[in-house]
């Protein structure tokens, strides 16, 4: 999301490069200005640890503070770190619009992001006149939500709080009509009870971007390392790293849940570039 022209102070600026060096914002394609930018569309695109921000007039200070200048991108793979995120905001976008269409009524809808990070969809559903649109994490993003509200004039909320594997719910998560998951199942070694929790948590519709397990011939489900970022949650429970569920075994997984109208949402021309085919697979499954 482009948001240059809505910032016109430099207390904005500082604002974003505050939340940033707290972890706050990182992940989600975002420009804010010519030198400040973010997003992870260069590492998924090409490897891990490439960076996640450009700051080149980051202060010393900062770039001796190790968990923070990880982040950071070489000045020098600008150019690709910016075409990267680039692809993902057509990416996110056409989904977006793919999603509203699909639904139909986006101001009578209401939306809810499980893992939403820093709320690019939230707000970009309010945007575009959601009835109600809700974020939930397990990391407190509550002030970029702030953040963004008060730069787009929107209304979308967060809530802290994870997707609990042992009681396979998010507390106080409720019922809206669609549910959004970008790239959370990738992570749970417990995917079945995730996705039954997505079908329970949707009235009308639910949005999955994942990766897929290449053994699409059978109902399949494969796991990588294990608790390779999150070694304090125990078995079985495990926060896994690249939890990938067939084709075949999501499609049923929706039939069984009552959604009839399943759609596979492909990367848009111009959108991100995967490694493999088996990469990044948006599916929309609708109740009809």
């Amino acid at each position: 999301m482009d948001l240059r022209r809505y910032i016109n102070r430099s207390s904005q600026i500082e604002r974003v490069r505050d939340l940033a060096l707290r972890g706050l914002f990182f992940y989600q394609p975002f420009i804010f200005t010519d030198t400040l930018q973010t997003g992870v569309g260069l590492e998924f695109e090409n490897e891990e640890f490439d960076g996640l921000i450009y700051w080149p007039d980051c202060p010393d200070e900062h770039l001796k503070n190790e968990s923070f200048s990880r982040f950071l991108v070489d000045n020098k793979q600008y150019e690709i770190f910016k075409s990267a995120n680039n692809r993902l905001r057509v990416t996110y976008e056409y989904f977006i619009d793919e999603i509203c269409v699909a639904v139909g009524d986006v101001e009578r809808t209401t939306f809810v992001d499980v893992g939403t990070n820093l709320g690019y969809f939230p707000v970009s559903l309010a945007k575009r006149g959601a009835l109600k649109t809700v974020g939930f994490d397990s990391v407190d993003y509550s002030e970029t939500f702030s953040f963004l509200n008060s730069l787009l004039h929107t209304n979308s909320e967060f809530h802290f709080g994870a997707y609990s594997p042992e009681k396979m719910v998010i507390p106080r998560c409720g019922k809206y009509d669609v549910a959004i998951a970008m790239h959370v199942l990738t992570h749970l070694s417990d995917p079945l009870h995730f996705l039954n929790f997505l079908g329970t948590t949707a009235r009308k519709a639910v949005f999955l971007w994942n990766h897929v397990s290449e053994n699409n011939d059978n109902m399949a489900i494969t796991h990588g390392d294990s608790n390779r970022y999150y070694p304090e949650n125990p078995f079985p429970f495990s926060f896994d790293f690249d939890t990938r569920l067939s084709v075949k075994l999501l499609y049923r997984c929706f039939e069984l849940m009552g959604f009839r109208d399943i759609r596979e949402i492909q990367i848009p021309e111009g959108g991100l570039i995967p490694k493999t085919q088996y990469e990044h697979k948006a599916f929309l499954a609708i109740r009809r």
